[in-house]
């Protein structure tokens, strides 16, 4: 090994890119890096070099995700390189081909019964990426008869259109576990679930069905489509995402899929008409066995009657995402929706986090009952505010806050705000907390500091202002919590601040 590491240091000029030091390292490692690597780009590694393509072909879990491509009418052509010294006649570039970027017109369905081939007899993760409109002769019967051949191992499926899932019908799936639709899958989790009793169904062990608008989808008819799978019944199915048009729809989503504890609505096509009917309330009373509630997509013109039909106090636990909703500065057009935790009792308790780019409004009531809101960075500057759209008219007795959020959540305060236990979370920048003030909050009795940072040192006297920012006429604190791992100062002088002062 030594004498190999001395002929790679002293290799000559100009042959830079030899392969060897990949070659080196250990095998376990390899595959350790590639697992990081998209199921569309792990196909290179077996086309690198002769001991890349023995080592990925004999592990099974390489091949394990593969994915059917089928390209549109278009001819994929790389950019000029900048630095390329310019010619009197540059040829025309060619298109760049490989097995996951087909020819015009073409698929990649050989080398799809390949992988298939590949994985041994590990579970599948099934991928059909559709480009344009597939023939039935060409492309989803030959399909068909790749996949019934391994559909003992397929446990999760997924189409980006409507037009590939009639090779669903008529078949017996023993362990499918999720079926995704015009999703992208990448970006729903996957667990591993126990496995559940034997049901009398097609999909026995299917936990989730995901369907949603799909970004290519020539029939128009997704809804439909929906609508007409939800007869077969999903027993196992835990957790369901739709994208319904009409109430009655949600209600046979649920009555295919009674076990459902997880059910998010993408209302964007919703075209319900704006008013309460007995159908209405008949879904209602099927989303109470609904553990969590995710609705998304919400338009302005449905938006009061989407608040005023979901947010039932029947339901414990229901989340609004209004991120990437456009707003309008300065209007005031939120005065009249009703407000979302309006059927929540008093006195609340208000979690409100920044990370990574997401507001998280998160409001919990006496009886345990939950309102979570989602807004985004890009738009909180033009959300409505916290006190007077979201929590308008109820009791908060306590919160807990991320300094980064401060500036929304002390935004028009009631001028009676009974708030008492307070909470102010500090990021990773001590600086955070130097723009928190207690002046809206003269009510506040206890007070605690604390830090996502173990060892942050925080300015000279950083508490001491902070906790003398409230109003003169407010009354001395009667507790102060501090983050035992954080300097904060000398304890002597922090004691004087409050009644009774803790290190947690």
């Amino acid at each position: 090994m030594s004498r190999k590491r001395t002929r790679l240091l002293d290799k000559p000029a100009g042959r830079e890119n030899w392969p060897a030091a990949p070659v080196l390292l250990p095998n376990e490692l390899l595959l350790e890096v590639w697992d990081y690597l998209a199921p569309l780009e792990r196909v290179s590694i077996s086309q690198t070099c002769r001991a890349w393509r023995n080592l990925s072909l004999g592990v099974p879990k390489f091949w394990a995700q593969v994915a059917l491509v089928l390209s549109a009418e278009r001819v994929w052509i790389p950019a000029p390189d900048p630095l390329a010294r310019p010619r009197a006649r540059r040829p025309h570039p060619q298109p760049v081909r490989d097995i996951y970027h087909p020819a015009p017109d073409a698929d990649n369905l050989y080398f799809f019964g390949v992988a298939l081939l590949r994985s041994g007899n590990l579970p599948l993760d099934v991928s059909v990426i559709c480009e344009r409109r597939p023939s039935y002769r060409l492309h989803v019967e030959p399909f068909r008869h790749l996949v019934e051949s391994h559909i003992h191992r397929i446990a999760r499926l997924h189409f980006s259109g409507f037009d590939w899932v009639s090779v669903l019908w008529n078949t017996y799936w023993p362990v499918l576990r999720m079926l995704t639709v015009g999703f992208d899958d990448r970006l729903i989790v996957f667990p591993d679930l126990p496995r559940l009793p034997p049901c009398d169904s097609r999909f026995p062990v299917l936990r989730q069905i995901h369907f949603g608008s799909p970004d290519i989808s020539f029939d128009n008819d997704g809804t439909f489509f929906q609508s007409e799978f939800f007869v077969l019944g999903f027993p196992s199915v835990s957790e369901l995402t739709i994208t319904p048009t009409w109430m009655s729809y949600i209600g046979e989503a649920l009555e295919a899929c009674p076990c459902v504890s997880s059910l998010t609505l993408v209302l964007s096509d919703f075209d319900n008409p704006p008013y309460r009917t007995r159908t209405d309330e008949a879904v209602i009373l099927r989303l109470t066995r609904v553990r969590r509630l995710c609705i998304s997509g919400i338009s302005s013109a449905r938006e009061s009657f989407v608040l005023t039909t979901f947010n039932d106090e029947r339901l414990a636990d229901i989340t609004l995402d209004y991120q990437g909703r456009p707003r309008k500065a300065g209007a005031t057009w939120y005065r009249s929706l009703p407000s979302p935790c309006g059927v929540l009792s008093d006195p609340l308790h208000v979690n409100l986090t920044a990370r990574e780019g997401l507001y998280e409004l998160e409001v919990i009531d006496s009886a345990q009952r939950r309102r979570d809101i989602l807004l985004d960075e890009s738009t909180i500057a033009r959300a409505p505010p916290l006190w007077d759209a979201y929590i308008r008219g109820k009791v908060v007795h306590s919160a807990a806050v991320d300094a980064r959020a401060w500036a929304y959540f002390a935004a028009d305060v009631p001028a009676e705000c009974p708030l008492s236990t307070l909470s102010i979370t500090v990021g990773y920048e001590h600086e955070e907390l130097d723009a928190v003030s207690l002046a809206p909050f003269g009510s506040v009795t206890r007070l605690r500091v604390d830090t996502l940072q173990p060892g942050t040192k925080f300015a000279q006297r950083a508490v001491q202002r902070l906790v003398r920012s409230r109003p003169q006429t407010s009354e001395p604190l009667a507790s102060l919590s501090l983050a035992r791992n954080c300097d904060f100062g000398i304890d002597g002088d922090l004691a004087k601040l409050a009644d009774v002062l803790e290190r947690h």
